[in-house]
């Protein structure tokens, strides 16, 4: 899965082999090199909250939730976006967001402390896919990959 992956990575970076182009778009290959660095990072979560199985789920979320939120206005401060959002669709988006997001990371905990790590990095790649496709179904977004 995990190569299947890193292909996946590098056929949306779109290669001018595969397109035609010149040469690679910088923005692309920014985004591309983000999603490389997600997919490592999310081995090393994996492993730590496989080490930490013992811990409740609860002190691991109000860690992470803690950290995150001090890191989220530190880098929106540090580049001069701190502001609340300006409509209610807004907020209702970036509420739904939290709330899925915090949904997920128990989700992930207890399934890690459950079940081996590989099901459930497989699962976690799965994620990806579905993503994919919701953008489709749901939302009308046609990746770039399409265009």
């Amino acid at each position: 899965m995990a190569l299947f992956t890193m292909v996946g990575v590098g056929v949306i970076t779109r290669p001018p082999i595969l397109t035609g182009q010149d040469a690679f778009d910088n923005d692309t290959l920014v985004g591309a090199g983000f999603a490389i660095s997600s997919v490592f990072l999310d081995t090393f979560v994996v492993c730590i909250i496989r080490y930490l199985k013992v811990v409740h789920v609860s002190v691991m979320m109000l860690f992470l939730g803690f950290w995150g939120t001090i890191q989220s206005v530190v880098c929106a401060y540090s580049i001069g976006e701190l502001r609340m959002p300006e409509s209610g669709t807004d907020w209702g988006l970036a509420i739904a967001l939290a709330a899925i997001a915090l949904i997920n990371q128990v989700a992930m905990n207890l399934a890690l402390q459950f079940e081996q790590a590989g099901p459930v990095s497989v699962t976690r790649t799965m994620d990806f896919i579905f993503a994919f496709m919701l953008q489709f179904i749901w939302m009308g977004i046609v990746p770039d990959l399409f265009r």
